[in-house]
């Protein structure tokens, strides 16, 4: 697999013009958003997929962005994040180490499980630290990943899959191009 790593991220990102979009509802009508279930401390990482996702046109959500989340978890966060998955197209779990660790993330994954197709809207995305495996909860391991082809990967047929980010199904050893799906 071809997880994606923190300083792969940066050089994506930074090559990227336009300034991130920082408000707190959905920015655009451009139809396609994007849940993104995260750890909150990872800011700088998130801020990061926020514009790579935004660069393949689609609204990104975050929970702490929304000025209606409130800051502090209570019995109404459940049913507010609830809603929010419900609205958006596609789920994406960005899984980092703090993230599998999370009681919520794992609540989320288990919501959009629930409630969406896990092969057409729900999409893991390992980050991995530089030089390091990510190594995650077996569950997740049946969803489709987010990840980097750098063009030396070969379909059956013998060509070469083109350098760029993809949805890789596990079971079925599909490739999708990540904007694609994300158009679904």
């Amino acid at each position: 697999m071809s997880y994606i790593s923190r300083s792969q991220l940066k050089r994506v990102t930074d090559s990227y013009r336009r300034p991130i979009n920082e408000t707190r509802l959905f920015a655009s009508n451009c139809g396609r958003k994007v849940f993104l279930s995260h750890k909150h401390e990872e800011t700088d990482l998130l801020y990061r997929i926020k514009t790579f996702l935004e660069q393949q046109g689609v609204d990104v959500y975050i929970d702490w962005l929304d000025p209606l989340m409130k800051h502090k978890t209570n019995g109404k966060t459940a049913d507010d994040l609830q809603e929010k998955i419900n609205t958006c197209n596609k789920f994406i779990f960005v899984a980092t180490e703090q993230a599998l660790e999370s009681t919520w993330c794992s609540w989320e994954v288990g919501y959009a499980d629930a409630i969406k197709d896990e092969t057409k809207d729900i999409a893991i995305l390992p980050i991995v630290d530089d030089n390091h495996n990510w190594e995650g909860s077996e569950y997740l391991q049946d969803y489709p990943t987010i990840e980097y082809r750098n063009g030396t990967t070969k379909y059956s047929n013998g060509k070469y899959v083109p350098e760029g980010f993809y949805i890789c199904y596990p079971h079925n050893l599909v490739i999708v191009p990540l904007n694609e799906w994300l158009k679904q």
